[in-house]
């Protein structure tokens, strides 16, 4: 499917970065170049967070009657949110724009819940490509996940964390995301559904 073969490219694309944090600028900009859309732009809202935190909107304009049309993309945020979930957000809207499946805007309450879920997942419970497609606007997320905290970048910090737990709140402030989010990232259960939301399972 080009959507997920899409998908799977941003992320190896972003999987040797070293140098946190991820600018979402760059993750819009090279979506731009696959040539899906023509332009993304970032817009701040006020939204009640108990039901969206954030969505995107596309639509075509013409500069005239008969010019080439525009396809534009607004990705909408939550303003009032802290910088490290806008980030996630934004990003995790991005990438709808590369899924062609139907899915739910996510409250922050989803997000977290679906970051805990993915924390506990077992090693030894059954897992499956079919389940993790399954999950739709999960899997938005922890492909957002995977993008803004590279796979190279994880090894280099999952070293450091695994000497010193300590270090947790330096490599949050130098990724720039949720805690649960690091967390979750740097768990041994990570690389297992990286396998999948990636492409290499």
């Amino acid at each position: 499917m080009p959507a997920v073969r899409n998908i799977h490219k941003l992320i190896d694309f972003f999987s040797s970065f070293t140098v946190l944090p991820v600018d979402p600028d760059d993750v819009r900009d090279q979506i731009l170049s696959y040539g899906i859309k023509d332009e993304i732009e970032f817009v701040g809202v006020d939204l009640d967070r108990r039901v969206m935190l954030g969505a995107f909107h596309q639509y075509i304009s013409r500069a005239a009657p008969y010019a080439d049309p525009v396809i534009h993309v607004d990705i909408y945020y939550d303003r009032s949110l802290p910088r490290e979930w806008k980030r996630l957000v934004c990003c995790k809207e991005l990438l709808h724009i590369l899924d062609h499946s139907s899915s739910k805007a996510a409250t922050r309450a989803d997000c977290e819940r679906l970051v805990s879920d993915m924390a506990t997942l077992s090693l030894n419970a059954p897992f499956s490509v079919e389940k993790a497609h399954a999950w739709s606007d999960q899997l938005m997320l922890f492909y957002a996940m995977a993008v803004l905290l590279p796979w190279d970048a994880r090894e280099i910090l999952l070293e450091e964390y695994s000497k010193d737990n300590s270090r947790l709140a330096d490599i949050v402030k130098a990724a720039d995301l949720p805690e649960e989010v690091v967390k979750s990232v740097l768990s041994d259960r990570w690389p297992r559904l990286y396998a999948v939301v990636s492409g290499k399972d």
